[in-house]
């Protein structure tokens, strides 16, 4: 006797190990525990494990969910039509006392043939969620086999689990707005459920996270899509809104013409005391994303965005201007040397010599312009020596702090090149507001 207890009691032991505590939520693919619970309407209680052969359709529900009562009838039908093929049980969280005085105050909603769980805490634990209605299907063999939204009880999705023992309908996976004062808590939620298409937004000086401008590509696509751009001047906004991703060189002071009344809000202040208030008042970051279908209107899109916020009118006109154009010296240039490309162009050192040796002619056009940019020279540079190959380069690092823009002359002149100032016809950004 006692060794047959011990076996019992093993077997119980395993059995509730198999199965989920009150405390754990189910998923679609698992199998739902036998339950036995009182109900709102019918008798005796309903208990699951007398349901098996049936498809089972729990549908929680509300008093004050509109929906819900609006579909009492359908779930009627539906029961009525699929006899004991199906049995559909209404559950909700209100406890069975206001229940019972909702139903008496609205005498004319007519109850559904189907049992009702009231003051439920078990079944709500096990499929939780924040919205109803809100249905999970139960195949024959008592797998959890859909959880969707009500509307979705319909004949036809019934008659595909009873036939297949499955059904093809998008997974219900309600999440909690999290509202703040000044956001409703739908962008954080599109954005966990990956279903934000479009957005914007701009905010003023956000502090201690840099300053930053990143364009990200659709990694599906392999599209532009998103522009980030953490406290910046409403002039780096406009350059990066007209730059067409940096084709359109907007670097220099005499690529841009700005005609406003305060001219103070476009450039920081020299003063470096006045910068905390300067910033607070004049940064901004901003993030926009586009649906990759419009990828294309991604910097239109900007555009609009800077015109409307800030109420400017920006365009792009070309206009002679004053430039340091980079021409070929001879038809032939000194050739680059037969070596491993080699460089420290980039990189911070105490060496006497900058140099480069069999580099890209680009690389090599980029440091230029870096130079130049750093060293305040209002003129844009402009390649026109439509050289694509390899160069050797060395100039002495004094000659580049300041740039010695006579220094610099003479020793592109060495390698092939003349550097030439001319006016020419190029892009210039011209703001007003």
């Amino acid at each position: 006797m006692a060794f047959a207890l011990k076996i019992s009691l093993c077997i119980l032991f395993f059995i509730g190990f198999l199965l989920p505590s009150v405390s754990q939520s189910l998923d679609i693919g698992q199998q739902i525990p036998d339950f036995a619970t009182a109900t709102f309407n019918s008798t005796p209680s309903l208990q699951f494990s007398r349901l098996r052969g049936r498809v089972i359709i729990i549908d929680f529900w509300g008093t004050g969910c509109l929906a819900c009562i609006a579909s009492f009838s359908k779930i009627d039908s539906l029961q009525k039509l699929f006899k004991d093929k199906i049995q559909i049980v209404l559950v909700n969280k209100e406890s069975e006392d206001s229940t019972r005085k909702f139903f008496r105050v609205h005498k004319k909603i007519r109850l559904p043939s189907v049992p009702i769980i009231a003051g439920d805490t078990v079944l709500n634990t096990w499929f939780p969620h924040e919205y109803v209605p809100h249905a999970i299907w139960i195949d024959q063999q008592g797998i959890i086999r859909a959880i969707t939204d009500g509307y979705n009880i319909t004949k036809t999705h019934i008659e595909q689990l009873l036939n297949s023992n499955r059904v093809d309908l998008a997974l219900k996976k309600d999440m909690e707005l999290r509202a703040t004062p000044n956001s409703s808590g739908i962008l954080e939620a599109a954005t966990e459920a990956g279903t934000l298409r479009y957005f914007s937004c701009f905010t003023g000086e956000i502090r201690g996270i840099g300053n930053t401008v990143t364009i990200r590509i659709d990694p599906e696509s392999g599209k532009k899509n998103k522009i980030i751009m953490v406290n910046a001047t409403l002039l780096d906004l406009c350059k990066i809104a007209y730059g067409d991703f940096g084709k359109i060189d907007l670097a220099h002071s005499n690529c841009i013409i700005i005609q406003t009344k305060d001219r103070s809000k476009y450039y920081r202040p020299v003063d470096p005391n006045a910068w905390d208030k300067w910033n607070a008042n004049n940064l901004f970051c901003y993030e926009l994303m586009v649906d990759p279908a419009n990828s294309d209107a991604l910097l239109q899109t900007m555009q609009n965005d800077l015109r409307r916020f800030f109420k400017i009118d920006v365009e792009i006109k070309s206009e002679n201007i004053n430039c340091l154009v980079l021409v070929k010296k001879n038809k032939t240039l000194r050739p680059s040397r037969n070596t491993t490309p080699t460089s420290n162009l980039w990189i911070k050192s105490n060496e006497p010599i900058k140099y480069a040796y069999n580099i890209p002619f680009q690389h090599f056009l980029s440091f230029l312009k870096i130079c130049i940019d750093q060293s305040g020279i209002p003129t844009p540079l402009l390649n026109q020596t439509g050289f694509e190959g390899n160069i050797d380069f060395e100039i002495n690092a004094n000659d580049l702090k300041p740039l010695n823009l006579k220094i610099l002359k003479e020793q592109l002149n060495r390698y092939g090149f003349n550097l030439i100032e001319q006016n020419v016809l190029t892009n210039v950004l011209n703001i007003k507001d």
